[in-house]
Formats: structure tokens, sequence, C-alpha cells
């Protein structure tokens, strides 16, 4: 992986609204309560980047194990944007709450309370976009389409 932390683009940002929007061609989302990263991925190496620049793989070990895996199966780099959110009781979408386990993990260096908490409080990275698939840059493609090759 030869992407620095300067080349890495921006994530997209939820906008305010103030009301529902109107027509055909909207696509809604849920919110979740996680840390929204940048993720990079070869079957040998994955990395996972905050807004602020910030390097977060090694305090989620399980999530990258996971991008190396997605990235072997495609054949070629990814970069993606995405939110790691903490999986919730028993494998159950996040609740209410849940963001303080994922906060427990965020500032972590003890490599071992690492791995013990990857195992008895592991996230997910949700996914939103594809934003480089292989050498094909997608940003100037419409996110239907990076959504649909995404899927």
């Amino acid at each position: 992986m030869q992407t620095t932390r300067a080349s890495l683009p921006e994530p997209m940002y939820a906008t305010l609204g103030h009301e529902l929007p109107r027509g055909a061609g909207w696509v809604f989302e849920p919110k979740y309560d996680g840390m929204r990263v940048i993720a990079e991925a070869t079957p040998r190496r994955a990395r996972l980047v905050t807004r602020n620049g910030k390097e977060k793989s090694e305090q989620f070990p399980e999530v990258v194990l996971s991008l190396r895996e997605l990235a072997r199966r495609a054949g070629h780099p990814l970069l993606l944007d995405g939110e790691i959110v903490a999986r919730g009781r028993r494998g159950r979408a996040p609740a209410e709450g849940d963001f303080q386990q994922l906060q427990a993990r965020m500032h972590l260096r003890d490599h071992d309370e690492i791995l013990r908490l990857a195992t008895t409080s592991p996230v997910s990275l949700v996914v939103f976009d594809l934003l480089r698939d292989g050498r094909a840059t997608l940003t100037a493609r419409p996110w239907s389409e990076r959504r649909t090759r995404l899927e």
C-alpha cells in the first residue's frame, strides 16, 4: 500500500436536514454511533484512519483481519469509507450505550487487552462507500454506481 495520509480522501459527511426530501432517487441509511474511518486494504495489510488522521488499526485487529480477507477475495486493493461500530450484545445491531464499548477500545495500546476485547467486545466496520477498487478511483463516479459496485 503506497497511499499516504495526505492522499486519502475525506469521508462523506451527513448534512442536517429539517424535513424529508421529496421525489424519487433518495437513499436513506441508518445513523450509527461509531468512529468514522477510511479503510485501506490489500490481502497483506489493512489500515484504519480516522477523519482527523489517527491510525486505529492496532486497536481493532478483527476489522483489519476482515478487511485483508475482503481484499484477498476481491483480488485487488480496496479503499472504503465506513464506520466502526460496536456489534451490540450477541451480535445484534448496535444499541444505545454500545458506544461506550467502542470508546473503551479507541485508545488502547496494551496488546493483550486489545486481543481480549477483540474477542469479548468485538466491533464491525459498516461500509458506506467504495472509493477505490483496485487501481480505479471511483470518487468522481455517481454514488449509486459506487454503491452497486460495493454491493
